[in-house]
């Protein structure tokens, strides 16, 4: 996990009005986005950071629409806060590519290092730092167990989200990591095949396609 290097909050000198944006994936009544402003909200306050009295936080909804991302993003650069949050993997590559000096904190990103984001996890360098939820080396044994628990499967399907990464980067990502299952002492039999989808309803459609082919190919 990347983290920002700079100064804590609490040993900074506040002078004036301090301002964040926040560039969200979701639309603006959406349940998961109102969730995780109250929690931002209530992280900084517990740092120091109270709403309106030190600092402000201007929220940005693109709906998942990359034009509007991408809009949105020179927009806030434009506006020079202090600091711009953004989640997800278009969302951070658009405010990467609009600004190379206003610090950016991303969340919800796959493989930032792969994708070009941060030098590193540990020592990310530039002015883009953040979390990342998932190590992708960890997919190799994610294989191993599933055949540990199921011995006889012999095809494995990938459902990942376009709007998690950008279609090269998930082809990339998953030959990266499932090759190295082959490679190992003892070498799997699993074959794999990654699927995109680009939203809920992709996946509800991809889990129920998978599952008719399944049973088609029992019979």
């Amino acid at each position: 996990m990347a983290r920002w290097r700079g100064r804590s909050p609490r040993a900074q000198q506040v002078t004036g009005m301090r301002r964040v944006a926040f560039l969200h994936p979701y639309a603006e009544n959406d349940a998961e986005v109102l969730a995780r402003i109250v929690a931002f909200r209530d992280g900084l306050e517990a740092l120091g950071w109270t709403e309106n009295r030190n600092i402000r936080i201007e929220n940005q909804y693109s709906g998942g629409d990359l034009g509007r991302i991408r809009a949105y993003a020179a927009e806030l650069v434009h506006s020079a806060p202090q600091l711009i949050v953004g989640s997800g993997t278009p969302i951070t590559a658009a405010l990467k590519e609009a600004t190379s000096t206003i610090p950016i904190v991303f969340n919800l990103v796959n493989d930032p290092v792969g994708q070009g984001f941060v030098a590193s996890l540990s020592r990310p360098g530039g002015n883009v730092t953040g979390f990342t939820f998932i190590d992708f080396p960890l997919i190799g044994k994610w294989l191993e167990m599933i055949k540990e628990i199921v011995p006889g499967v012999r095809h494995v399907d990938v459902i990942l989200l376009r709007c998690m990464n950008p279609e090269v980067a998930l082809r990339d990502i998953l030959r990266r990591h499932t090759r190295s299952v082959v490679g190992r002492a003892r070498p799997i039999a699993l074959a794999s095949k990654m699927r995109r989808a680009g939203g809920l309803k992709d996946v509800q459609f991809l889990s129920t396609l998978m599952h008719r082919t399944r049973l088609l190919s029992n019979l």
